[in-house]
């Protein structure tokens, strides 16, 4: 009866966690971006351009969510604002599993453009409104 009503609990607990998550994403809009993902890492036969983007991007009221899928080296990340002036840049180091999380709860209202490059020539960038 314990080691039921034990398992119940775990099951519970997992399910609560899941449901939580859920609906924070369900919250965050999707940001389309455009330019090139750059030339591929390693050298070799068989080694070409990774057919999925290296990077999603997603935004709620209060930040920026940069979540990677694949390493494509040391991604600089910069925030412009419509005038053209950098209000963000930061270096991330990319790997499968990693998620930038950028405050924006100190920029004022208006336009934006997200940039990400590297140096195997990655260039993507968007645009959003806060």
């Amino acid at each position: 009866m314990k080691k039921l009503f034990f398992i119940l609990t775990v099951v519970g607990i997992f399910l609560t966690n899941a449901t939580a998550n859920a609906d924070t994403k369900s919250t965050l809009s999707k940001l389309e971006l455009s330019g090139s993902t750059g030339t591929a890492f390693g050298k070799g036969p068989g080694r070409s351009k990774a057919v999925t983007p290296p990077l999603e991007v997603s935004q709620d009221a209060t930040a920026i969510y940069v979540d990677f899928y694949r390493s494509v080296g040391d991604v600089t990340v910069a925030l412009y604002d419509q005038m053209g002036q950098k209000v963000y840049q930061s270096v991330v180091v990319s790997s499968y599993g990693v998620t930038e999380v950028i405050d924006t709860t100190y920029l004022p209202e208006g336009m934006y453009k997200i940039v990400f490059t590297n140096t195997s020539g990655m260039n993507l960038e968007g645009n959003f409104v806060l």
